[in-house]
């Protein structure tokens, strides 16, 4: 009698559940939107997640993280210091500034504000909102992604100079690439697929819009945004992050099944019961990291940072535009795992990310890297080239030139 084949099972770092292998994918344990695919050190990549949750928690608690006012806020001024004019990969964000009901469109009900740097704006017109995606910037992504729902975009440029134009519409371009993109004040036909011809209803929404800008209208946006937003998304590169370093052990502990409790609790109310235990070592009153954050962020960058204090291991991280770190315990029984890294680098490690210029480096030992950040270059000489790239914002050319806008 023959035997029958024996289906290898792996079980889900998420959902804790065993599945066959055909069921998993490469999960960038820090998003794509945060630079994830340039993150070439496997301990943040896992292939132990399911499609499933893949998706999931992909839209419900990185969707929430990334699509949140204040990570959009707080990226958007930090990626002009990694600047490149001469290619278009290199795009700057728009900034969310909420709905806006100043302008209204026979076809779509929804309009957010995007500003860009300089003053230039979008008015976005789209159907995406429900009161599942009120905090999500911009409403449901998925929406964003399918051509038919993506809706209709309209720029206001506020430069005249030739290289911010380029770049403006680059980016215009990348941020809004499924909708009709119109511009009230550009005046190129579809040029490189930057910008469609208006249809007459279409311009009347133009003139509308041009109209607001001439007579300097006031315009007030609405901002929703959901509190507590960070911990899910904090407790999901947790857990995977500790399983790449400590092995199943890890992803069976009981801190473990905490972490994943939160990852799929979406009651606020509940998930305050969950803080103190896996976020509690840097309160927003410590002055000490406070302090040390001016040395320790890199300027314009992504720092993140494993430190282990007493018996626990902590994950420190400055995303772009932040001068203060998320912060969550990995875990708080360091003593019963064993691991490469810290073995290493017992007093903590170092890595950057500039996601801007699709630049990664380390580990760098944490005491080298404060050596190297107070001035002694010598510890670490490759970060000296990404140092090179940085532009210091008064060296920036002008975005008005003539003052004709």
């Amino acid at each position: 009698m023959q035997k029958d084949l024996e289906i290898k099972k792996i079980k889900c770092l998420y959902c804790n559940i065993a599945k066959d292998e055909d069921s998993f994918s490469l999960e960038h344990i820090f998003p794509v939107a945060l630079g994830g695919k340039v993150i070439t050190d496997s301990l943040f990549k896992t292939r132990q997640v399911c499609k499933d949750c893949n998706s999931k928690l992909g839209l419900d608690v990185d969707g929430i993280f990334l699509k949140n006012f204040f990570i959009k806020k707080n990226a958007s001024m930090d990626f002009l210091n990694y600047i490149n004019f001469e290619d278009d990969k290199y795009v700057i964000p728009f900034m969310y500034m909420g709905k806006n009901e100043q302008v209204n469109h026979p076809i779509y009900k929804d309009c957010d504000s995007w500003l860009w740097q300089g003053g230039s704006r979008v008015y976005h017109f789209h159907n995406n909102y429900s009161d599942r995606f009120n905090a999500y910037a911009g409403g449901n992504p998925i929406g964003h992604n399918d051509k038919k729902r993506a809706g209709e975009a309209y720029l206001v440029s506020s430069t005249d100079n030739s290289q911010w134009i380029k770049k403006l519409l680059v980016s215009y371009r990348e941020y809004f690439k499924n909708a009709k993109r119109y511009s009230t004040n550009i005046n190129i036909q579809n040029e490189n697929n930057f910008l469609n011809s208006p249809s007459s209803n279409e311009q009347n929404i133009i003139n509308e819009i041009t109209k607001i800008s001439e007579e300097n209208r006031l315009q007030i946006n609405q901002l929703v945004f959901q509190i507590g937003f960070e911990i899910r998304f904090l407790s999901k590169i947790a857990l995977a992050i500790g399983h790449n370093l400590f092995g199943e052990e890890y992803s069976n502990s009981n801190y473990a099944q905490i972490l994943r409790e939160v990852i799929w609790e979406s009651d606020y109310q509940k998930l305050q019961n969950y803080e103190h235990k896996i976020s509690n070592f840097f309160s927003e009153s410590n002055t000490l990291l406070k302090d040390v954050s001016q040395i320790i962020a890199w300027k314009g960058g992504t720092t993140i940072i494993l430190l282990p204090i007493n018996n626990s291991l902590v994950l420190l991280l400055y995303l772009v535009g932040n001068k203060q770190p998320i912060v969550i315990t990995i875990t708080d029984e360091l003593d019963c795992f064993a691991v490469e890294t810290l073995n290493k680098f017992p007093n903590g490690c170092v890595w950057i990310l500039i996601p801007q210029r699709q630049v990664f480096k380390g580990a760098y030992g944490l005491p080298e890297y404060l050596a190297y950040k107070t001035e002694d270059k010598s510890f670490i000489n490759d970060l000296n080239e990404i140092e090179k790239l940085y532009v210091e914002f008064e060296k920036l050319p002008p975005f008005v030139i003539e003052n004709k806008l």
